[in-house]
């Protein structure tokens, strides 16, 4: 028998994407025999899937200068990780539970990302926003911060700013010049 979605797997361990869903079985004698049931148990679970559906989060990305196929939702600081690094742990209190989205952005000759998190409310973002500042990797280098606005310096030598607007974190990371962020500065 074969498997109804995206899978790869053997006899210890199928692994299926199906939709919106990410599906892990796991035979821990990785006894062959078992693996006809595996198979049954995953397209049986397959069958009550309905079709994927857009996440609403990436809409919140803007669409000017998107690049395609950038975008990515994270939830966690391991999904934040190979994105970019503000500290050791949950620096931004995403806690597993408040989903983040991501993208990269082409403008003339700059590339950079932005992160966008709306937490369920602004009491919320302002803790996460205080945490990042109050635990803020050594690496990083404070330019300017206010209670709404950090711009830092990488150990790239790249600029990158946090600003929180209402129950949202706004965070650009990768930008080449500080002249970026002078009218942001001079709007507070």
């Amino acid at each position: 028998d074969s498997i109804e979605a995206r899978n790869s797997g053997n006899r210890f361990q199928l692994t299926i994407v199906k939709g919106n869903y990410f599906i892990q079985i796991n035979n821990f004698s990785g006894f062959p025999a078992l693996l006809q049931v595996m198979v049954k148990l995953a397209n049986a679970t397959l069958a009550t899937i309905k079709p994927a559906t857009d996440s609403a989060l990436l809409d919140l990305l803007p669409r000017k200068n998107l690049i395609k196929g950038s975008e990515i939702i994270i939830r966690g600081p391991y999904g934040l990780e190979p994105i970019f690094t503000f500290g050791e742990g949950d620096m931004l209190q995403l806690g597993g539970k408040t989903f983040g989205v991501v993208g990269d952005y082409q403008q003339e000759t700059d590339k950079f990302t932005i992160i966008l998190i709306p937490y369920p409310d602004s009491i919320l973002a302002r803790s996460a926003f205080q945490n990042l500042l109050k635990n803020l990797d050594p690496y990083l280098k404070v330019v300017h911060h206010t209670d709404r606005l950090l711009i830092f310096n990488d150990y790239q030598k790249q600029y990158g700013s946090v600003r929180l607007k209402d129950h949202t974190l706004e965070i650009k990371i990768h930008l080449d010049s500080q002249q970026k962020f002078l009218p942001l500065i001079n709007s507070l």
